[in-house]
């Protein structure tokens, strides 16, 4: 866009300055023009404006510098500030394009966000709608599954109780056949005639087959010892089972098993079977009494050990090797003492930590102390209870120690002297049975008596209740 019109001087001169700036106005608004091509509608407009006010300069004789001679000619005129105005003019409708463009985006914006979130709440309220369908499943699956376990528990207590009720049936049944007197008699004859077959049988080996009395040992100590067990846990002392004895007897097993050519395996074993294993005949009272099944295990568990080892020692075709003095003592007194140590610490732990407060509930488990200090008049009582009841464990543990290593001691005479161990087996032989004698003509008759009348007054009086109910 141009401006014509040329300004003059006071003398009379063309004003070039004014055409010059003009000029310069004019191809800055042709680059405006050419920068903003996109409004061109606007151009035009301001062309037809800037002519009408070209021709109102000719008509009010503007060009004349006489109207207004006050004016310097450096003073620029309407057509030189007019482009300004215009760029002015498209930056604020620039400005007001931005704006709306902004607005329109952040309406977008909003709107898209509001669709997004409605969505998320959507797909959030979906999500928790199958979680709680599964939640619902898995409550009435899991009812389901209770409900089946309670009837499937039901009829399982139903058929234990049910069960329970038959076995306690059968067991009163033969519980009462057991305690008939014709019954108890008939055990007791059965169980005098195999002690007095296992007293003849052992005396054949003894007298012609020594060097095989260990393999009869073998054959009886099994069933004796799941017998015992049987008898013992329903009586409550199968504690006892842990004693020093029964160690004893696992050690000799073992020797004759599975190392039958060790010699030193079998000095071991002659030591605590002919020192305290044999000596606990006088001290635990050992009785031959051939119907009790109890008395006769118990007296077969300190008395076999001796005769198997004196027969190996001395009625054998192999013989002994002869060692030194310092190993003699070590194998059948030093080796022999500190198995017994180890099975001390082993008991201890057993009775006083795995198993003390199942011993502190019932005190109807019978130990080996327990039974020792039963009676407060009897002499093991006060001999173990010398130092007082806090101390009494204690004092058990070490005359005990003092038993054993003493013992020990008395069987490094009997490996060197055949008939001195000879003489001495003779003896607790001869301890057992008068331990018998006592048994059967102090204690038995008076009690196996008592107990034949009680159980046939019992069985009289349950009679006479039936007939007369």
């Amino acid at each position: 866009m141009q401006f014509s019109s040329q300004g003059t001087c006071g003398d009379g001169q063309p004003t070039t300055t004014t055409n010059n700036n003009t000029a310069a106005t004019t191809e800055n608004s042709d680059e405006d023009s050419d920068q903003y091509s996109q409004e061109e509608d606007s151009s035009s407009g301001l062309e037809s404006t800037s002519s009408s006010v070209e021709d109102l300069d000719n008509v009010l004789g503007l060009e004349s510098a006489d109207v207004f001679p006050f004016l310097s000619s450096q003073v620029p005129l309407l057509e030189d500030v007019w482009p300004v105005f215009e760029r002015l003019e498209l930056f604020q409708e620039w400005k007001d394009f931005l704006k709306h463009e902004r607005e329109t985006w952040k309406k977008q914006i909003v709107s898209r966000q509001a669709y997004l979130r409605e969505k998320r709440k959507s797909a959030k309220e979906k999500l928790e709608s199958k979680l709680k369908q599964a939640q619902d499943k898995l409550r009435r699956r899991k009812e389901k599954i209770g409900e089946q376990w309670k009837s499937a528990r039901g009829s399982l207590k139903q058929r234990r109780d049910k069960i329970s009720e038959n076995l306690q049936k059968q067991r009163a049944r033969v519980r009462n056949a057991l305690r008939q007197p014709l019954f108890v008699k008939t055990v007791d004859k059965v169980a005098f005639v195999l002690g007095v077959l296992n007293m003849v049988v052992t005396e054949y080996f003894l007298l012609k087959a020594p060097q095989a009395l260990w393999k009869y040992y073998l054959l009886l100590i099994g069933p004796l010892m799941i017998l015992r067990y049987w008898l013992y846990r329903r009586a409550k002392f199968h504690y006892f089972m842990y004693d020093f004895c029964y160690f004893a007897q696992i050690l000799l097993i073992l020797s004759l098993l599975f190392y039958p050519s060790s010699q030193v395996f079998l000095r071991i074993n002659f030591g605590i079977a002919n020192g305290p294993l044999a000596w606990a005949i006088v001290l635990w009272r050992n009785s031959l009494v051939f119907h009790s099944l109890d008395k006769m295990t118990s007296l077969f568990i300190h008395s076999f050990p001796p005769l198997v080892t004196y027969c190996l020692r001395w009625h054998t075709e192999e013989r002994w090797k002869e060692t030194s003095h310092f190993h003699f003592l070590v194998e059948i007194v030093g080796a022999p003492f500190a198995l017994y140590l180890l099975w001390q610490c082993l008991y201890l732990l057993k009775t006083e930590w795995f198993s003390r407060k199942k011993l502190k509930q019932d005190p109807n488990l019978m130990t080996s102390l327990r039974y020792l200090t039963r009676e407060r008049t009897s002499i093991s009582y006060h001999v173990i209870n010398m130092f007082g009841e806090r101390y009494q464990l204690a004092t058990f543990v070490g005359l005990q120690c003092v038993y054993t290593l003493l013992t020990l001691f008395f069987a490094l005479l009997l490996y060197n002297h055949p008939w001195f161990h000879a003489i001495f087996l003779t003896s607790m032989g001869f301890a057992s049975l008068w331990n018998g004698a006592s048994y059967y003509f102090d204690i038995f008759a008076r009690r196996y008596m008592q107990e034949v009348i009680a159980r046939t007054k019992s069985e009289s009086y349950d009679r006479s209740n039936e007939e007369n109910e």
